[in-house]
């Protein structure tokens, strides 16, 4: 499997000292209670620390790092079931602007942390489908108008600006538009959740979004759209690692202290493949998701498929660790009092978080066939 280099490894343990005394699991079964998700404080230490510029360049104030540094955090964001705008905003929003926007007087901000944006680009019916939207954007004399809805948008009231997919007109293509969250015309609800995230319903009437702020070259923001969304499935991917492993923590301390029968849990065999299903589900999606930070930071190859990977995988793996945590902790697992419950619940949220697995599955089709075409045709004169 591949592994973190020494200042990965080192980056990885940072995140773990400041995760462990600024957000232990107390905090997050008090609920921070805030659209950021985490507090404002730990927000500012996240940024402080460079973690939302980590993948960005230098020229717009990040570290320039490669993914598998963000990785390495992401890890210890999962372990400590931490929730903030890190990936959807400085992953998703700030790749997805540099893409179209190029030197976007906003993208700075967004890769200090400084500003937060959330992406809206779910259809209604929550699906991510990249080619239908379900809001429309119509020409105008002076830009654009947008109707429409989208939902599970994270974020809103703590967003400086929403990043909108909208079709070009019925029919078109995906155009991208910044709208600010309190323009005229939009309207959000938040959204009660099993994982209870900072979710929103998003409906837009008549939005007029100034020309400046909307970027219609359709292959360009299916480009950008591919990138962002790659690199957010490789970091739930991760997220979901980091909580595999502590679950797998907590499951064997309780196999090996709860008693039955005048032994401990954790001798008899059908509870031990329990804890073997978690550390070998942990163990095949943490190799993928380090597979995938390789080849996007130029190590490997096959990077759009490597990251679909960890999608078409990472879904199954959430339910699997979920499922065999709760059958070793039994009806303790379910009790308020006790902790499992706050990780099954985020897991059933980063589940949701990967897509639909026909997405995946598709991108890793067009590959095999696209390569398996290259290998038959044979060298060119």
């Amino acid at each position: 499997m591949s592994v973190l280099d020494d200042d990965q490894l080192a980056l990885q343990q940072g995140a773990r000292g400041l995760l462990s005394s600024r957000h232990p699991i107390a905090v997050v079964r008090a609920g921070a209670g805030t659209e950021l998700g985490c507090s404002p404080e730990l927000w500012r230490e996240i940024g402080a620390a460079g973690w939302p510029g980590i993948i960005h360049g230098e020229a717009t104030g990040g570290a320039g790092g490669g993914l598998l540094d963000l990785v390495a955090v992401t890890f210890e964001l999962g372990r400590h079931l931490v929730t903030s705008p890190l990936v959807p905003s400085a992953v998703v929003g700030a790749t997805v602007l540099a893409h179209v926007a190029g030197d976007d007087h906003r993208l700075g901000a967004l890769v200090t942390g400084a500003s937060v944006m959330a992406p809206a680009l779910r259809r209604a019916t929550g699906q991510l489908d990249t080619e239908r939207s379900d809001v429309i954007a119509t020409a105008t004399a002076t830009g654009w108008r947008l109707d429409g809805e989208t939902t599970l948008v994270a974020h809103v009231a703590a967003s400086d600006a929403l990043l909108v997919l909208a079709r070009l007109g019925a029919a078109g293509g995906p155009g991208l538009f910044v709208v600010t969250p309190t323009t005229a015309g939009v309207t959000t609800t938040r959204l009660a959740n099993l994982g209870d995230q900072p979710l929103s319903h998003v409906a837009f009437e008549a939005v007029e979004v100034g020309a400046p702020d909307g970027f219609v070259d359709v292959e360009r923001n299916r480009a950008a759209l591919a990138a962002a969304l790659a690199l957010q499935t490789v970091l739930v991917g991760a997220a979901v690692v980091g909580i595999g492993e502590r679950l797998l923590e907590l499951t064997v301390d309780y196999a090996l202290d709860r008693s039955q029968f005048g032994r401990p849990i954790g001798s008899f065999q059908a509870v031990q493949y329990l804890c073997s299903d978690i550390a070998i589900s942990t163990h095949l999606l943490k190799s993928l998701v380090l597979k995938a930070g390789r080849d996007a930071d130029g190590v490997g190859d096959g990077w759009p498929v490597s990251a679909a990977l960890v999608g078409a995988h990472g879904a199954t793996v959430a339910r699997t660790i979920a499922h065999s945590a709760h059958e070793v902790f039994a009806g303790l697992g379910f009790m308020e009092e006790h902790d499992l419950h706050l990780y099954s619940r985020r897991l059933k949220h980063l589940e949701i978080e990967f897509g639909e697995r026909r997405r995946h599955d598709d991108a890793i089709v067009r590959h095999l066939v696209t390569s398996g075409a290259g290998a038959t045709a044979g060298p060119t004169a």
